[in-house]
């Protein structure tokens, strides 16, 4: 299986049990996932991957500041059982046989506790052009990687929760109307939610037609980060943003949904109220990620642009992987 095959069942387990991975259930903007050692939060389409928040390391990172893996409280012969769906015969007879019940215990808790968490490595490469011109460049290759929460660990005290990570911005407006005086984009009255490339607006029914004001601003981001791809912004391909969710451009679409997501999670918006606008598409976006083992990928590091730039008028580098 490749890589993204393997982080897109990730995802798609979530979705399978109605859990859309973009939304979570606590608040990330004050104890967003991180990693234990280096303090740093993780990225956005990592912490899709993670199931809670604070700290995570590797068994490596563990191992050297002295920490182990909590035992599992299963029987040796639970474990065995384990071991014999999981390996052959003779693998069981020869090695795993020869394991102390610690040992076993360990490297079941190691095979059953690990989170994936993805890095992009730079590979470079050569190529000669039809004229015989050699052609150097670079791209991002996925990796992934295990880590492990810091609860699930002995000897590993937990840091508390840091504070300030991500500016937290309480004036949603204000974030709204700076990002409008920015670009120039203009939000009209209309029907229902939509944007206009060509007119570079978005249509709104007015606040009172929605149950709360985290409805309206969960539809309202999301038509917003549509508007981030027009060219000249974040140069994505706009096209199919003019329709209903779920006839539209799958790759456009899943940006608009996990950038509303991250910013209304930024701005300490109802979660409840975001998870009900998404969760009638779930089987929408089950159909798209099996159709598309990229686009997950694709979508969320897209997406984390298009919440800064609305966020902070950080428009960043373009995304190429």
């Amino acid at each position: 299986m490749s890589t993204y095959s393997i982080i897109t069942e990730v995802l798609l387990g979530s979705l399978r049990n109605g859990k859309i991975p973009w939304i979570k259930p606590w608040n990330e903007s004050s104890d967003p996932a991180r990693n234990y050692v280096s303090g740093r939060p993780y990225s956005l389409f990592n912490r899709m991957l993670l199931s809670r928040p604070g700290e995570y390391m590797t068994l490596q990172q563990m191992e050297s500041l002295g920490g182990s893996l909590a035992p599992s409280g299963l029987t040796e012969e639970a474990l065995d059982e384990w071991a014999a769906d999981r390996f052959t015969s003779r693998r069981v007879a020869e090695w795993w046989g020869s394991l102390s019940f610690g040992r076993k215990d360990q490297y079941y808790q190691s095979h059953t506790l690990g989170e994936l968490v993805t890095f992009a490595k730079k590979v470079e490469k050569e190529e000669e052009d039809e004229d015989g011109t050699s052609r150097r460049y670079s791209y991002p290759l996925l990796r992934f990687y295990n880590v492990f929460h810091v609860s699930d660990m002995v000897g590993i005290p937990a840091h508390d929760a840091p504070r300030g990570l991500q500016s937290v911005l309480p004036d949603i407006d204000a974030v709204v109307d700076g990002y409008l005086q920015r670009t120039g984009v203009r939000i009209v009255d209309g029907p229902v939610p939509r944007y206009d490339p060509a007119a570079d607006a978005v249509s709104m029914p007015r606040r009172p037609a929605f149950r709360s004001d985290g409805d309206y601003y969960s539809v309202l981001f999301h038509e917003l980060v549509h508007s981030t791809g027009r060219a000249g912004r974040l140069d994505r391909d706009l096209a199919g943003t003019l329709g209903s969710r779920s006839e539209a451009n799958p790759r456009e679409e899943l940006v608009a949904e996990i950038g509303a997501a991250l910013i209304c999670t930024t701005l300490e918006l109802d979660t409840d109220e975001l998870f009900r606008n998404q969760a009638a598409f779930i089987q929408k976006y089950i159909e798209w990620m099996e159709a598309d083992e990229r686009l997950a990928v694709w979508a969320a590091h897209r997406a984390e642009k298009a919440a800064d730039l609305i966020l902070y008028g950080i428009a960043g580098e373009p995304v190429r992987c």
